[in-house]
């Protein structure tokens, strides 16, 4: 049968083997990212059993809205075309920000209250903050796409996702080196060298979880929590949650930054859906994620989410309609019946690092074909800024963990050893600071000065205002950085006003020439 066909009627149930895939990979990736948060509080004082039973419930019934509009969305693509190979479309938990959010929302307002509850709230509000601008943002998709240069979207986007894949996923492939090695070796004879692992052609993912499981549960290194089933409700909106919702408003330095990763990363999805063909709305899909979003924070869940730009992959591994539909019903029943922790158990870091390893070929695959080669020195550049969000980040957890408060002396000491106060000053709203510098290198390979100068001038604003460069949301946070901006703008206005004709008209810049003349 043709990939074509109007006489075929697509199903959301039917499962194939690429469906098998991508529900173990995605029902992985989520359930362990669903803890991330809780354990990285859980090593500066908040318990782990209290985030399981309040702190995360709340993402399962967002990612079940989600799973039947995705699903629903697919499906009506699918018949609309007769396509057979419509994929639907990937969503999951924001790693990034919920990250962010735990490390600069949670963990300070824990420092400064010592209440689980407040702690809770304002995860809960700043998620519920994100769904707003994600839905303000819907109705504008057509001029956010125009205004912001495609190469400056996949920058932000291959930026956070690198830097923390490396941060909290990847690295912890080799957490138990053997099972990691093993686990590695597995998804790459089946996928990449695309080897049958068993006279069943079983799903090498299949095949590697079964593996591994068997190895760590022998050799020990795998360790199943297990209390017994328990009910658990799906919802539980925090005390004094709209206390915390208007007071969120300090925080804006950390969600608009991560609001705008996260409208960049859904509009990257739908591009990276396009690339292979199968065509989504980006308006649609912003409304979607910011209903879901609101949806998980009024239930209390802290678990921000995103549309995945990793569509090719899941297409590629054979996923069509039917993957995101279960995952989501899954996941609802494992949280409602308390088995979250022993769930995040059967999937061991090692295992989840070796896939999220193939997937991330994928995300970088699709941000280097979405961007044109003259484009390349600006993409370099700017997924080099993370780097000091990484340390800042690392830095923080250690010290609030060995319960160092972070005065001016420790920050004095810090500046002298690794340079604290330009690496926070980097690090604080870092994806509007991949934005602006991408946005600025585009717009000057292009020749576009007065572009770049108004770049230049958001920059000062977002400095001025606390969004990036300074660690809060406020009037004058960083009055140096804001300065400096101006100075660049009037910088660029004048290397225009400057600039011969002949040469502002010139589109290609010597790098380029040089790269078109090697090859």
């Amino acid at each position: 049968m043709n990939e074509h066909d109007a006489r075929w009627k697509p199903y959301w149930f039917h499962v194939n083997r690429g469906d098998m895939d991508a529900m173990i990979s995605h029902f992985g990736v989520n359930i362990t990212d669903m803890a991330i948060p809780a354990l990285l509080l859980a090593g500066v004082g908040i318990p782990l059993g209290f985030s399981v039973d309040h702190m995360l419930p709340g993402f399962s019934l967002g990612f079940l809205l989600a799973g039947l509009w995705v699903t629903w969305s697919a499906h009506r693509l699918a018949r609309r075309t007769g396509a057979r190979t419509v994929t639907s479309q990937v969503f999951g938990i924001n790693v990034p920000s919920s990250t962010a959010f735990a490390i600069s929302i949670m963990l300070p307002v824990y420092q400064r209250t010592h209440s689980l509850s407040a702690s809770w709230a304002a995860g809960a509000a700043a998620v519920v903050w994100m769904g707003i601008f994600k839905l303000a943002s819907a109705p504008f998709t057509r001029y956010i796409r125009k205004l912001i240069p495609k190469p400056a979207v996949m920058t932000v986007f291959a930026a956070a996702m690198y830097s923390y894949l490396s941060r909290t996923i990847v690295v912890r492939l080799f957490s138990s080196p053997l099972l990691g090695i093993i686990a590695l070796t597995l998804v790459l004879c089946g996928v990449f060298a695309k080897i049958p692992l068993t006279k069943w052609s079983l799903s090498p993912f299949f095949v590697a979880w079964m593996v591994v499981l068997v190895v760590g549960l022998t050799t020990g290194d795998i360790h199943i929590s297990w209390s017994g089933m328990h009910f658990t409700a799906p919802w539980h909106m925090p005390p004094k949650f709209m206390a915390y919702l208007m007071g969120d408003i300090s925080y804006f330095s950390v969600i608009v930054p991560m609001s705008v990763y996260a409208i960049l990363q859904d509009l990257a999805s739908v591009e990276a859906a396009q690339q292979v063909g199968d065509e989504y709305s980006v308006g649609q899909t912003l409304l979607m994620d910011g209903v879901c979003s609101i949806v998980i924070g009024v239930s209390g869940g802290i678990i921000p989410t995103v549309m995945y730009a990793v569509h090719p992959s899941y297409k590629h591994l054979g996923a069509r309609i039917s993957y995101h539909f279960w995952v989501p019903i899954v996941m609802l029943l494992v949280v409602m019946a308390g088995l979250s922790m022993p769930a995040i158990d059967l999937f061991p870091w090692s295992l989840r690092a070796a896939v999220i390893a193939y997937v991330s070929i994928g995300v970088g695959r699709t941000a280097i074909r979405n961007i044109d080669h003259k484009y390349v020195n600006a993409f370099l550049l700017g997924i080099i800024i993370p780097g000091a969000y990484l340390i800042q980040s690392t830095m923080q957890e250690s010290l609030a963990a060995l319960k160092i408060h972070l005065s001016p002396h420790v920050s004095q000491v810090l500046d002298k050893a690794i340079y604290w106060d330009p690496i926070s000053g980097m690090a604080n709203g870092f994806l509007l600071l991949v934005l602006v510098i991408t946005a600025i290198s585009v717009s000057l390979i292009d020749r576009k000065f007065l572009a770049a100068t108004l770049w230049s001038l958001f920059a000062a604003l977002s400095a001025w205002l606390g969004l990036m460069n300074a660690p809060r949301f406020g009037w004058g946070e960083a009055p140096d950085y804001a300065l400096a901006w101006l100075v660049s703008a009037v910088i660029l206005l004048l290397v225009w006003v400057a600039a011969p004709k002949e040469f502002a008209a010139n589109r290609d810049s010597p790098a380029d020439e040089q790269i078109s003349n090697s090859t």
